[in-house]
């Protein structure tokens, strides 16, 4: 070994030996691991995850789990996979306060959940959330309420339409803490209509622009039948639960429906008047 290799390896045993305690100590003292959350994810009904800040980098581990923020919000993310049967994978989501949220997403034709919201535990300091699903709402009361607008009859008339599309806003009801809304989505042209997202949000009656500032997103808490297209010609009825709410007389309820690579987008806006209508299940 020539003089010079000799003095190489010399340099990069000492400068290990000077490191290594101080490696250690850092994995002692300062590596730690966060919770991987499990959660049900589906490839015919979007999965909303509402986070406590800001939304700023998300990583998928394949392309075949599809995630966006949904429109007008900073803090809610849509997440669906792209065909059945997909492998579980990784998602990864970095937020404003600094705070890294790591889950595993799970294949499952019916989620126990489509609306999660992430929390901080009492007492929390660092930023360690956990996925909630809001423990005061039963599955099964909800599906029953839900099944129960379905069958009510009208008792509210409120629509908008966009090229031979029809978005019309029959019922609204309340059983509990859970408020529904009967909608009835009408294609009476030959063009079938493929849906991009289904919203609510509470917004200024008098909006200078349309900002995310602006708009207070209201995450649902299900939606039933899962619909993703209205054929031409075809009429369907959709039944969408969120949490009660009462407005004040400067705040409008938005449902927001649109189109997916097109245009035919439909709102309907409800006034706190509207919203003395409701009707108990």
């Amino acid at each position: 070994m020539s003089n010079s290799i000799f003095q190489g390896l010399t340099r990069l045993l000492l400068l290990a030996w000077i490191l290594l305690p101080s490696l250690s100590t850092a994995q002692n003292g300062e590596l730690f691991a966060n919770e991987t959350l499990p959660i049900e994810i589906s490839a015919e009904r979007t999965v909303s995850i509402a986070f406590p800040s800001t939304i700023k980098s998300v990583d998928r581990g394949s392309s075949d789990l599809l995630v966006e923020k949904a429109r007008g919000t900073e803090n809610v993310l849509l997440v669906k996979w792209a065909r059945k049967g997909a492998q579980p994978t990784s998602l990864i989501v970095v937020t404003g306060d600094g705070a890294v949220h790591s889950f595993e997403t799970i294949y499952q034709d019916s989620p126990g959940s489509i609306s999660l919201r992430m929390v901080r535990p009492s007492g929390q300091l660092m930023p360690n959330f956990i996925a909630q699903i809001d423990a005061t709402l039963d599955e099964r009361m909800v599906e029953e309420t839900m099944h129960l607008a379905e069958m009510a009859q009208p008792n509210l008339d409120k629509r908008d339409s966009n090229g031979d599309f029809l978005l019309d806003l029959q019922g609204l009801f309340v059983q509990g803490p859970v408020m529904l809304i009967k909608l009835s989505l009408s294609n009476q042209s030959p063009i079938d209509y493929d849906i991009e997202s289904l919203r609510l949000f509470i917004s200024d009656k008098k909006q200078v622009k349309r900002t995310a500032s602006q708009r207070e997103e209201i995450v649902l808490i299900r939606s039933a039948p899962s619909i993703s297209k209205v054929s031409a010609s075809e009429e369907k009825t959709l039944i969408i639960a969120f949490p009660k709410l009462t407005l004040p007389n400067s705040k409008r309820l938005h449902v927001e429906l649109t189109e997916k690579g097109g245009a035919r987008h439909v709102q309907i806006q409800l006034k706190s008047r509207h919203l003395y209508k409701v009707q108990s299940l």
